[in-house]
């Protein structure tokens, strides 16, 4: 068995803004391929909201992708101590979209209290998500899902069109987290900047554009620039 590793990369733009890191897109699998993966999102309602994982392709057929996921919520309080009750940050939903497309998918698992179902559809804000495994729905978190410190294995049997090809790929990743202090949902599709919305008792809104460290790195440069022109007005006037 192969075996492909995803590390989530560096915290975005630490200038402005101190918020998600994201996991690689899931590259070409075979079947008996296995790639793990770990999505991590800080500060958010007082948590780190950590989940990490294991997708192995187990069978991969001209019609049909059977995967089994292995799902880990490692998430802490924001300064990295345990969550004294587990049901205050939850998993409720993780999902991708996949390449090529699947047709239908059907969710295998023993009962317990993690993922209880899956379903071709996105989670609410995140529309480019194709298939989802849930604690009660794509769109709900409720209070259901994976605890914190909790993990779950469930398998995924999807369907496809015939002769899709020898290999899969997981293009983006998303989450939505159920928590005490309102949902949050994220996903990645180029590992860049994340789509991000929040949600509470409060309303409901949408996070801004992050800028990306290019874009910072250019503004700070630009100030540089301009404190180096009046720095040398001040000091030709002096003169």
């Amino acid at each position: 068995m192969r075996i492909k590793s995803l590390v989530v990369a560096a915290a975005i733009s630490a200038v402005t803004f101190t918020g998600a890191a994201w996991a690689s897109p899931i590259p070409a699998l075979a079947q008996g391929d296995s790639a793990t993966f770990s999505i991590t999102d800080n500060g958010f309602g007082g948590y780190n909201l950590v989940a990490t994982g294991t997708v192995t392709v187990s069978l991969l057929t001209s019609t049909e992708v059977d995967l089994t996921v292995t799902l880990n919520n490692d998430s802490t309080n924001a300064n990295n101590t345990t969550i004294s009750d587990p049901n205050n940050v939850r998993l409720a939903v993780w999902g991708f979209a996949i390449t090529p497309d699947v047709t239908g998918v059907t969710f295998v698992d023993i009962a317990d209290n993690g993922m209880i179902g899956a379903a071709l559809g996105d989670i609410p804000s995140q529309k480019s998500i194709e298939v989802c495994a849930f604690g009660q729905s794509c769109s709900s978190g409720a209070n259901l899902g994976i605890l914190a410190g909790a993990s779950d294995t469930f398998g995924l049997n999807m369907t496809r069109d015939a002769n899709a090809g020898t290999t899969i790929s997981l293009d983006l990743l998303g989450v939505k987290w159920q928590t005490d202090k309102g949902s949050f949902e994220f996903s990645c599709s180029d590992c860049g900047i994340p789509e991000a919305s929040t949600s509470s008792s409060g309303g409901t809104g949408t996070s801004g554009q992050v800028p990306e460290p290019s874009s910072s790195a250019l503004a700070l440069l630009g100030l540089a620039m301009l404190g180096a022109t009046f720095w040398k007005r001040r000091s030709s006037q002096r003169a």
